[in-house]
């Protein structure tokens, strides 16, 4: 449902964006010299904004929310695509755990925000 993730992240990115640059967060691979730890970063073009919160995870976490309610029956593998995605976040060198339990969190609460006036039609998600 394109036009449904697109209005979705159209809310959450700019939230997203906005508490990263207030908590400013290191990444893991910037620190890891100062404590004598050497992090084999993948560079990607994805990784030039402060660490805290996740993008990723956050994206694919209001993408997982969407979709769940849409086909709840789903919703299990649908979640389980948002722990790989913060997990592939974390061995990237990129990320803490903590920055993706935070984008969770910080979805959860603008999904309940959001859903009921974008998707009226998804009030038993």
């Amino acid at each position: 449902p394109k036009k449904e993730l697109k209005q979705v992240l159209d809310i959450i990115y700019p939230i997203i964006i906005n508490v990263k640059h207030i908590h400013n967060r290191p990444r893991p691979y910037q620190l890891a010299g100062a404590f004598g730890l050497k992090i084999n970063v993948l560079e990607t073009k994805t990784h030039n904004t402060p660490s805290y919160p996740s993008g990723h995870t956050a994206q694919t976490a209001v993408g997982a929310y969407l979709l769940s309610a849409m086909y709840p029956e789903h919703s299990g593998h649908f979640f389980d695509k948002v722990s790989i995605t913060g997990m592939a976040r974390m061995l990237q060198g990129v990320h803490y755990p903590s920055d993706n339990e935070a984008s969770m969190v910080l979805t959860g609460a603008i999904w309940e925000n959001i859903r009921y006036k974008l998707f009226p039609e998804f009030k038993n998600f």
